[in-house]
């Protein structure tokens, strides 16, 4: 899908965030209220900000840019560029818009020289990708009118229609419309040709990555070795897992909050003899509970029935992978896991958090699966990474060859910046 709509969904994804955990869900437009902006200056809309000498067809606009920027503020829902802490990164994200028009410019100039065209079944996918992305935005301003709302039963139909008139609003606000977000698709698919085409008859070697994966496991087996209390298993567990490692499960009686603060300033303080008591007491408060799960597990029923019904970890369905030394988890819980002699057995253990039992559901190891998963991962990263170094190396170049001028006045722009990547 295209990058750009990706963008605005995740953007808009982090707006919803905020607005549901206390902020302002305005739905409102784009255009800011006050204070000098980029989007209050007046500037028409066919005045050039980008001027290629001798290639005028090339030229960007400020309405070219604006349709970009006022996209980016529609995402996040910013309705003034001229305020903190948007200016700052809004700087920084103009630059961004300039430098991926000025590349999107180039491209399609040397896709044309180049004699690359899209094909018919290119230009289908272009459609079909463009349509995903447009359903995509759409179920974004389904979430956002649904938050708006404040919790008012919508139907289905009324739903959609205020999701179609918000996503419509949007486009009308940025001054776009659904050809410009196929042309960014379009950009995509050429940007990707060029690439090809640049790296014809290139091969990324399959063994270079599995070299890669064997260097890793090597790396991480001697920092283990060093220092077992280091090992993050799940940056690691796909290639290495220290011997003697285990998958765990557990039910968690969590004590509350501010028993949990207290214990925590009491070990700050030094004073463990009272967090250890505070500790004590909270739990025999808890034993009624304590001995109904107890006797639950002890009869054989469903530890993962138990778990949904009982546990107040965060999640209720995860297993943990525990390795010999790690010190990643709260005194006493690893002890206790390892500590369990057969694969299926369960232990007690208190720690600050309050009350586990664990069950030991099966030894760790790593699979000739997750290795080959890893390696191929790695080997398309390295292949791409290869590819886009290529790109942007003839980027840097071609921009050589042209002569252009930012307006970077109008586009409040800080001091002048190079940027040849393609991204």
């Amino acid at each position: 899908m295209n990058k750009k709509i990706l963008s605005f969904v995740a953007a808009a994804a982090i707006a919803i965030t905020a607005a549901g955990c206390g902020a302002k869900d305005t739905m409102s437009s784009v255009v800011p209220t006050q204070g000098p902006s980029v989007l209050s200056s007046g500037t028409t809309f066919d005045t050039v900000v980008v001027e290629f000498e001798g290639n005028a067809d090339m030229n960007v606009t400020f309405g070219d840019f604006l349709k970009e920027y006022k996209y980016y503020l529609a995402g996040y829902q910013i309705t003034d560029d001229s305020v903190e802490p948007y200016v700052s990164m809004l700087s920084g994200q103009r630059e961004y818009i300039v430098n991926y028009l000025v590349n999107e410019r180039i491209m399609e100039k040397k896709f044309a020289e180049l004699g690359l065209t899209l094909t018919d079944e290119d230009n289908k996918q272009i459609e079909q990708d463009t349509q995903s992305g447009i359903e995509n935005m759409k179920n974004t301003f389904k979430n956002r009118v649904q938050l708006a709302s404040g919790g008012e039963a919508l139907s289905a139909e009324e739903l959609t229609k205020r999701a179609e008139e918000e996503y419509n609003k949007m486009l009308t606000d940025c001054g776009l419309t659904e050809e410009d977000l196929k042309n960014w698709q379009r950009s995509i698919y050429i940007q990707q040709k060029l690439t090809d085409h640049l790296n014809a008859g290139f091969v990324y070697e399959y063994s270079e990555a599995e070299k890669e994966v064997q260097t890793i496991i090597a790396d991480a087996k001697a920092a283990y070795e060093k220092d077992n209390s280091d090992y993050d298993p799940d940056a690691l567990k796909s290639l290495y897992i220290p011997d003697g490692s285990r998958y765990v499960q557990h039910i968690l009686l969590k004590f509350d909050d501010a028993t949990t603060t207290q214990i925590s300033q009491l070990r700050q303080a030094g004073s463990n003899a009272d967090a250890d008591k505070l500790r004590e007491e909270k739990i025999a408060a808890m034993s009624a509970e304590i001995a109904e799960v107890e006797s639950k597990v002890a009869s054989g029923e469903d530890f993962s029935a138990l778990m949904v019904q009982y546990s107040d970890d965060g999640d209720k369905t995860a297993s943990y992978l525990v390795a010999p030394g790690t010190t990643m988890y709260m005194d006493g819980f690893a002890e206790c896991a390892l500590g369990i002699s057969q694969t299926g057995g369960t232990d007690t253990v208190v720690t600050d958090y309050g009350w586990h039992i664990i069950k030991y559901t099966e030894a760790a190891v790593v699979t000739e699966e997750s290795i080959k998963g890893y390696t191929d991962a790695l080997h398309e990263y390295l292949e791409d990474a290869y590819k886009t170094q290529k790109l942007n190396e003839s980027m840097a170049a071609w921009r050589e060859e042209l002569t252009y001028t930012v307006d970077r006045e109008i586009l409040m722009l800080s001091e002048e910046e190079s940027t040849t990547s393609a991204q």
